[in-house]
């Protein structure tokens, strides 16, 4: 998995199939990070 950033939007890039294909989702800037804090107060 690999997180990229810009100033408006996070993306992140995962693969289930050993590196041969790549699936992409695009999120508003600091989702990613909000929720990994809202994991360690769990």
């Amino acid at each position: 998995m690999v997180l990229g950033f810009n100033k408006e939007s996070e993306r992140l890039f995962y693969t289930f199939d050993y590196e041969k294909s790549y699936s992409e989702i695009i999120l508003p800037k600091g989702t990613v990070v909000s929720t990994l804090q809202a994991l360690t107060k769990l």
